[in-house]
């Protein structure tokens, strides 16, 4: 006679086997899956962030895949190793031969996170002075983006969900540390569920110029990552702005303007009606359109930063974690569950069944 006690017992001890295993698994199996599977390129040559001043990023990045740093030189295909290509707040204009260069990596599939300031500001004249112009940032990447469907508006937001500045004011013979609401660094938040935005809250970048969607001419989709609160308000460029005590003058126009756009699919080439630039070394014709492809483009370069909060690098490890991912790929860490589920689940089912045979009662020896 069976025990009901038991074949009861057998069944928990089976199923806590299971839920144990897999939850070692899940959280186990991405550090053999991941690591060492992609690599990044970060761009330098155009006073982009210095690799002290990413450190944070950086250091959260390297824990699963390689990264290196460098500055093109004009050979064609010297990025096509690269998962994805990063280029963080540069500040002077990229040359035509750097731009067919970029270009041609995207049309060979490429992937790429863009982190652009839209505006040129001295910080140091605004702390001395309390104002200082702010214009329109020039890196000869209009017609870049414009062909790939996106541009960056001549404004700068401004917006009541914003955080303060430390400065130092003037009480009485002193100057003491204060602190002041500064409607140029804002907040941001995830626009759609998304894999790029999933878990994240909050983000925060500097003086952002808003992203402006064109007429696309490729076979692209597009998808808003980041919007801005919608109580703000859009500056023109060129303007001034100014460090005051008083609460800041924002009157809100509702609109949750787009900070970091998603394109994907087929782009076309911006040389695709162009001479190949003097410089370029290249052994193969221009490519006049894409494999699949990625951009991200990020209307903040502030966003990588050291001192940012926790969800910025969230946001930006999964932006690069998306953009390396190929269509037809499954993650690593689903393929690496998959095959010891199936290893899993064949030593339950032995287990299950050993028990249940050896909990039988020994025969009688009667026909």
């Amino acid at each position: 006679m069976k025990n009901p006690f038991e074949e009861s017992n057998l069944v928990r001890q089976t199923i806590l086997f299971f839920l144990l295993s897999f939850t070692f698994l899940w959280h186990v199996a991405p550090s053999y899956a991941q690591q060492d599977t992609l690599s990044v390129a970060f761009i330098q040559g155009h006073n982009e962030w210095t690799e002290e001043s990413v450190c944070e990023m950086l250091d959260s990045l390297s824990s699963y895949c390689r990264v290196d740093m460098g500055m093109l030189s004009g050979v064609v295909g010297e990025l096509d190793g690269y998962d994805v290509v990063v280029i963080a707040s540069p500040q002077t204009a990229f040359s035509e031969a750097e731009k067919y260069e970029l270009d041609q990596y995207l049309m060979r599939g490429g992937r790429m996170l863009w982190l652009l300031d839209g505006c040129r500001l001295s910080q140091t004249e605004l702390y001395l002075k309390g104002e200082t112009p702010v214009i329109s940032l020039d890196l000869n990447l209009n017609d870049l983006f414009f062909t790939y469907g996106m541009r960056l508006a001549p404004t700068v937001l401004k917006d009541e969900r914003c955080d303060s500045m430390a400065v130092t004011v003037e009480e009485g013979e002193s100057m003491v540390p204060s602190r002041l609401l500064w409607p140029y660094s804002i907040h941001l938040f995830p626009a759609v569920d998304h894999p790029v935005t999933d878990g994240v809250g909050e983000v925060k970048g500097a003086y952002v110029s808003p992203i402006e969607m064109v007429e696309k001419a490729g076979d692209l989709t597009v998808t808003t990552l980041l919007h801005s609160s919608g109580k703000g308000e859009t500056v023109a460029l060129p303007g001034m702005i100014e460090l005051s005590a008083d609460p800041p003058s924002i009157t809100p126009d509702g609109f949750h303007y787009p900070v970091a756009v998603l394109a994907e699919g087929v782009f076309p080439s911006l040389f695709r009606n162009r001479m190949v630039p003097q410089g370029v070394q290249t052994t193969t014709g221009t490519l006049l359109k894409s494999t699949s492809a990625k951009i991200i483009l990020v209307a903040s370069g502030s966003m990588i930063q050291n001192g940012n909060p926790k969800d910025n690098i969230r946001f930006l490890l999964q932006a690069i974690r998306y953009l390396a991912r190929k269509e037809s790929e499954t993650s690593p860490r689903m393929l690496y569950l998959s095959l010891i589920a199936g290893v899993v689940l064949v030593a339950g089912i032995g287990l299950f069944m050993r028990r249940r045979k050896s909990s039988k009662p020994l025969p009688s020896g009667k026909e």
